[in-house]
């Protein structure tokens, strides 16, 4: 099963108290590096939008933002906050071939059980155009753990990533290591990666 019902369950008993705490001062650096990398008039996946305020970014910055995530609570406060038309669809049930230039994961995948992330990262190609571009960000190392809000966290090593983007038919990934604070209070390092749609993929 390529999602956690517990995870969803906690994410929609605290969608309110989650928009609020996830509202971004600005855009990040590295949203900015993708909306900068995009062809004009392009097309955007959010895997994952959480209470949409990224995917509303995309959207200012002039691109067309298909936005999606499992919990309906958050599907309901991005919709409230941005009227964004975000869907609510598990990871599993979402397929969609060739639609979009780029597909922006923000701390989603990471509440991918393990085993599934591969025919995950499988999806998401399969979803880009040639020359499509996948941003994602998700917490760096090897654990599998539950936070103390009881939230799954499937740790991904940068070593092995370039390997599991390969199989998935991605190139090589640009990866940067920083560290940040969650929802739960908790200071852990996120791994920031980027990786492009292969020709032969």
């Amino acid at each position: 099963m390529p999602f956690d019902q517990q995870t969803l369950e906690i994410y929609n008993g605290r969608s309110a108290e989650y928009a609020k705490w996830s509202k971004p001062v600005q855009p990040s650096k590295f949203l900015l590096r993708m909306i900068d990398m995009l062809p004009p008039n392009g097309t955007v996946l959010d895997f994952g939008c959480g209470a949409g305020w990224d995917a509303a970014a995309i959207r200012r910055a002039g691109f067309s933002v298909t936005a999606i995530d499992g919990s309906s609570g958050l599907v309901e406060e991005a919709n409230r906050l941005h009227g964004i038309g975000a869907i609510c669809i598990t990871f599993d049930r979402f397929d969609m071939i060739g639609a979009f230039d780029g597909v922006w994961a923000s701390f989603s995948l990471q509440h991918v059980p393990r085993e599934s992330l591969p025919a995950v990262l499988k999806k998401i190609n399969r979803a880009l155009k040639p020359r499509g571009v996948l941003f994602a960000a998700m917490h760096a190392g090897k654990v599998t753990r539950r936070d103390s809000l009881g939230r799954l966290y499937c740790h991904q090593d940068m070593k092995e990533l370039p390997y599991m983007l390969g199989k998935a038919g991605f190139s090589k990934p640009k990866i940067q290591i920083a560290s940040g604070k969650g929802f739960d209070g908790t200071v852990a390092e996120h791994l920031y990666f980027e990786a492009a749609k292969r020709y032969d993929s």
